[in-house]
């Protein structure tokens, strides 16, 4: 029987609705759970436009086919490659009685680092440590692989193919080797066969690029636009920012346990940065109360904002749910923003009208939680300002015609 071009991979519901239904490779499954079948409803009852939404889904999933086909020339270089280091360094190991029980694979690191550093360091850390070596392994086709069999044009052959994806930005890449050039570190510390030369060291990723322009602030009338016509959330988080100094993270990750009152003063706490300086109480600007209450009063979970419950990356960084979605609203209500104006735009605001209020240098670092070149005797012995001295600041935060 002849294929009917016009609804292949289309079927349609009941109720009219074109569904697109395509079979998953079993070289695929792995990154849909297993299924044998992917669906999606088109939205539509509309044969043409079902056909077009097909058409961009075919588009997209024949290149995910091509990316991870196991015969692909890039995966067998790197088996290949994989092979020809483990027999090299075997026969140079030799005279050293070294075998595989003293050599450790990438994944028992990684959960013996998880294990050793689990509430020691911030929970995003080690989440990105462990979605790193996901993503390695993933891209390189093992479900492991000993540390000695894995070579630098091997991990070259990885980024090269990372930055391939549009998806992805450079930053989170650099992460991505970050973490695992730590996981071989600490692997050295324990197992003495490993050799000096750390794979992941050196690839020269920079992932802040090449411009020297730092983020560029947002006027009243484009914040207004914003405000506008963001969902709740997240212009509550617009809000939070713009009088707190907050980064997107912070708030995201703010719990119903993180509002708290010291010194008579309501202040929103962050438990976990990546430096000493970065855990702090910011005391609650006087226009954020009703926002706090409103989210206090609702129960979702343990954080404040709903969707941060239902968190399921790896790196434990609820900001990232958020993120995308304020980039959607600022390219289509602002479409002639530029590229350094963005949610972290919004923290650099906040720091300048403190700045231009006349707060201290110190006291506007120990609001946005960065380390100013204090004195050993003052790192040391001084706790910084109290909350009433930081409320005062807080309050200072004011933007004309907002």
């Amino acid at each position: 029987m002849a294929i009917n071009r016009k609804t292949q991979y289309l079927y349609q519901l009941r109720e009219g609705t074109w569904m697109f239904q395509i079979f998953i490779p079993s070289y695929l499954r792995h990154l849909f759970s297993g299924k044998t079948l992917w669906r999606r409803s088109t939205g539509t009852r509309d044969l043409a436009k079902a056909g077009i939404f097909r058409d961009h889904l075919l588009l997209e999933f024949n290149q995910l086919k091509e990316k991870y086909r196991e015969d692909t020339s890039d995966v067998k270089l790197r088996n290949a490659l994989a092979e020809l280091n483990a027999e090299v360094r075997q026969n140079v190991e030799k005279p050293r009685l070294v075998t595989a029980y003293n050599i450790p694979t990438l994944r028992f690191v990684c959960n013996e680092y998880v294990n050793t550093y689990s509430g020691k360091r911030a929970s995003a850390t080690i989440g990105r440590v462990q979605w790193a070596t996901d993503r390695f392994l993933e891209s390189i086709k093992r479900d492991d692989i000993r540390l000695d069999q894995i070579g630098r044009r091997m991990v070259s052959l990885f980024i090269e193919e990372q930055t391939r994806s549009e998806q992805l930005a450079l930053s989170t890449l650099q992460n991505w080797i970050i973490s695992l050039s730590s996981l071989y570190k600490y692997a050295r510390r324990g197992f003495d066969a490993l050799s000096p030369d750390n794979p992941f060291h050196g690839h020269g990723i920079d992932g802040r690029g090449t411009s020297i322009e730092s983020y560029q602030p947002f006027t009243i009338e484009q914040i207004k636009i914003l405000l506008d016509n963001a969902r709740s959330d997240i212009r509550d988080m617009i809000l939070i920012s713009l009088f707190s100094a907050m980064r997107l993270n912070e708030i995201a990750s703010l719990k119903h346990s993180d509002i708290i009152t010291v010194d008579g003063i309501r202040c929103l706490h962050i438990p976990a940065a990546k430096s000493k300086a970065g855990i702090r109480d910011i005391p609650i600007h006087s226009r954020l109360d009703p926002i706090i209450d409103s989210y206090l009063n609702q129960n979702h979970g343990e954080f404040l904002f709903k969707s941060s419950n239902t968190l399921t990356r790896k790196d434990s960084r609820p900001g990232s749910l958020f993120s995308s979605k304020f980039s959607v609203l600022k390219r289509k209500y602002l479409p002639d923003a530029g590229d350094r104006q963005c949610f972290h735009s919004l923290r650099g605001m906040a720091i300048t009208q403190l700045d231009r209020a006349g707060v201290p240098e110190r006291r506007i670092a120990q609001i946005a939680g960065h380390q100013k070149g204090k004195s050993e005797s003052m790192k040391t012995y001084s706790k910084g300002a109290d909350m009433q001295e930081l409320a005062t600041y807080i309050e200072m935060i004011k933007y004309e015609g907002l």
